[in-house]
This record gives C-alpha cells, structure tokens and sequence, in this order.
C-alpha cells in the first residue's frame, strides 16, 4: 500500500496553489512541496490527481516540467499525473531512510538533481549559511559539518511530543508550580492531540512543528467551526492547548518554528452565555421544604455551598470541618483550591453557617458533577421565580444563534459560583476582594464573568 499522498493546503481559492506531497514515514507525516501549482478546481482530491481538461492557464509548472510540455507538446493532465506517478514510486522506494536524507532525496528528484549533485547542493548551503555567524572558527565550522554529515536520529514529532507530555505529567514528573497535573487537564491534552489527529486526516495534510503555520491556524479554526460545529469557546481551548504544547517544545529546543507566537495566531476570547441567580432566587430555592426528598436536599444544599463562596465544584465538595475557622467578627472558611492550588479565606454568611451547621460541618458525600447538575434542575424547577423564560444569545459553527427556555433549565453547578461573583459585584463589593476569593489573576477576566445586565448596572450607578 503506497505511502505517498498528494494535497493542497487550501480548496476555495481562485488562484492556483501550490501542490505538496505527503509521506506517512515511520518518523512520522513529512511534507515536501512539488513546485507546481494547480487551481483548486482542476484537483481531484479524492484521486489525488489532475482533472481530465486541465488546461496550461490552469497550473504554474517549475520550469524542468514546463520545458518538457512546451517541446514534447504534452496534455498537461497527464504530464502532471505522470510525474506525480513517477514521484510517488520514487518516493516508496526511499521509505527506508531516515527522515533527514529520505527528504534530501525527494527534493533532489524534485528539483531534478542526482543524489551526489543533491548532497554538493545541500553542503554547499550550509556551510554558506554558517560563514556569516560571528565569532565562527575553522574548528567550530568542522564541528559544525561534522553534526551535520551525522545528524542525530529518532527526531520527535509533534505527535510524539504530545504524548510525552501526557506521560510526564501523569506520573508526576512533569509538574505545574510544585503540584501534580489534574486528570481534567491531562484529558484536554488527549482531547486536542486527537482533534489534531482527525483534521490530519479530513485535510489530508501532515501536521508536525514544521508545518504549523498561518494557513494552518486558519483551516484548523474553519476544522472547528464548519467541521465540528464548535463554539467560539470551545476554538479557544483547543489553540490555547496547541500552544502550550509548541511552547514548552521550544523551551526544550524541540521545535524552532515560533509562528504560533505571533499576534496572528491567537486563541479565541469568547465569553460565556451561562446565566446567575439573583439573591432572591437564592433565597427562594433556600426556602424549598425538601425534606420529603432527602436526595434533592442535600443537591440543593451543595448548591448553596457553591453560590455562598464562589467555590467551584471540585472545592465546595470536598469542605471538611477543619476548613472552618473561628474569627473575631464570626467564621471564616479557608481552603485551597484544587485548581491552581491557590488559598483563599472565605467569610461565612448565615446561609452557609446555617446550611455547615446543618451537616456538622461534616458535608454530604458528593455525587458526579453530571448527576448533581441534573438533579440540580429538579430542584430549580422547583423554585417559582425561575420559571421566568430566558434568551441566551450564542455563537456556535460561525452562526449565531438564540435560544429561549425556562430559567430553571440553565442552572448548573457553575451557577453557583458565577451567582456568588455577580451578586457581589452588583452590591458594591470591592473587585479585587471578589476575585481574590473567585482566583480571577486579571480584572478583564473576571468582567468577563460577571453577568449583570444593562438595567442592572443603570440601577448600581442610581444606588452609588
């Protein structure tokens, strides 16, 4: 089964664009530009070759080629697909070598030079390359040939990296400030490394250090919106993961392509259409008699944990007696957070020490964040002033999109904590206090995720 694949990076253009092959070698995908530009339309991907009636208006021919259809008068559907024939079972028979010279011979062929002619070339260049270096000597620039005549091998693609830092940072070896990896961010690696992986495949291009690029960037945002029908969000995580991939690569000098740092090539801010619950709405589900459904009590009761400190899931869950410190003007509530390992001091309100109290300080064995969220909205459903029907305005596959549902429906876990921020903010308290408790680093992003409407704010502005 032949190895070699042949592509364009991009379909909808009117221009022709340049033709490259790709070869499944055992280090990994390699790409190698043929010099020869097609119109898009005159390409069937699908066979990997030129359209019958190919004209010569429709290509952009390197000049070995063009020579040979200009004096033998050839069609040139066929000159191409010939000499993409005679590339590709060069190529095959090459499958052997290492990456290095494996690439060196098929630009040779390419470029219409014979291996020894290839390699004079390729010295030449490299010697040239390092003689304008200051401070180079005759002993560094043997040195210097010398690595090159005998590069090392086992390169490590992108790919390869991926899973290195997967492995790494599942046990333990790979830290972030001290601390090990969480599972959830340990997922979202395997998560991008296989979306990566299923765009490779849907494009028919070979993804690697080397070919991440601006038009890469592109057609991998376009992958998610078009393809898989993501939301502006949800682009963000996956380009914010690539890069954290590429940039530790680069600290290690693995990968020298620094294109991902450019402006260009940014991760989509997008921000949430999640919803809060006001204090009266709080204090309305508070006030639910539940004690005819032990199972929806203590749902409501974690809830209000979360909606009380602005804690996550993964910290109101785990709140132990110790946690609780007696103060001089009441309790305060202490924990470190698991995400990002950050401590914060917590005051406690009469809710949360009543609703603590209640459990002596001992909580309710926490169930799955899934489970909890759905019967989460038995209880919302349950609450009269939620009933009340919102429109939430989205984006989602680059269309937007409103949906309109009872209030009760929306309610989640993160609610919880979103309603603590937001209820805050909207009684004056100071920013920087709120986000020392939410473990917001900047004001732009804890803005983000206050959801005070328009009206609300008019009516903080008449209050102050």
């Amino acid at each position: 089964m032949a190895k070699v694949f042949f592509y364009l990076r991009k379909f909808k253009e009117k221009r022709p664009q340049l033709l490259y092959l790709g070869f499944r070698h055992h280090s990994g995908q390699i790409a190698v530009s043929t010099g020869i530009k097609i119109l898009p339309s005159r390409w069937d991907a699908d066979k990997g070759k030129v359209k019958n009636g190919c004209t010569i208006f429709d290509v952009q021919l390197p000049i070995p080629l063009y020579e040979k259809q200009r004096i033998e008068n050839l069609e040139v559907a066929s000159l191409i697909n010939n000499y993409l024939h005679s590339l590709s079972n060069f190529s095959n028979s090459k499958a052997d070598l290492e990456r290095e010279p494996f690439k060196t011979d098929i630009e040779g062929f390419i470029n219409g030079r014979n291996e020894l002619e290839q390699f004079a070339f390729d010295l030449e260049q490299f010697v040239k390359g390092y003689l304008v270096k200051k401070g180079m000597t005759k002993e560094k620039l043997i040195n210097a040939i010398d690595a090159y005549l005998h590069p090392a091998t086992g390169k490590i693609t992108l790919f390869d990296y991926i899973d290195k830092m997967v492995t790494d940072s599942t046990n333990g070896r790979r830290l972030k400030d001290g601390q090990k990896l969480n599972h959830r961010t340990i997922q979202r690696y395997n998560t991008t490394k296989q979306l990566l992986q299923d765009f490779q495949k849907e494009y028919k291009r070979p993804i690697d250090f080397g070919t991440i690029d601006i038009d890469f960037y592109k057609d991998f945002n376009a992958y998610m919106v078009n393809v898989k029908d993501y939301k502006p969000a949800t682009l963000g995580k996956h380009v914010s993961t690539l890069k954290t991939f590429l940039n530790e690569a680069t600290e290690e000098s693995i990968n020298t392509n620094l294109i991902f740092k450019s402006k260009a090539f940014k991760a989509v801010e997008a921000e949430s259409d999640s919803i809060y619950l006001t204090e009266d709405e709080l204090a309305a589900m508070y006030a639910l008699d539940l004690s005819d459904s032990p199972r929806l009590d203590k749902v409501r009761d974690l809830f209000l944990i979360g909606a009380n400190t602005g804690l996550r899931f993964s910290d109101f869950t785990t709140i132990k007696p110790h946690n609780l410190k007696k103060v001089a003007n009441g309790y305060d509530l202490e924990i470190i957070q698991y995400k990002g390992k950050a401590k914060v001091v917590i005051p406690v309100n009469d809710t949360l020490l009543a609703i603590l109290d209640k459990y002596s300080n001992v909580l309710p064995k926490p169930i799955s964040n899934q489970k909890l969220n759905n019967y989460l909205k038995e209880v919302a459903k349950l609450v009269p002033q939620l009933q009340a029907l919102v429109t939430i305005v989205f984006v989602k596959g680059g269309k937007e999109y409103e949906e309109t549902t009872p209030k009760w429906e929306r309610v989640t876990t993160h609610t919880g904590r979103r309603s603590f921020a937001t209820n805050a903010y909207k009684r004056g308290k100071p920013t920087l206090a709120i986000m020392a408790i939410t473990g917001h680093r900047t004001e732009k992003a804890f803005m983000k995720y206050i959801k005070a409407s328009k009206s609300e704010h008019a009516e903080m502005m008449r209050k102050n």
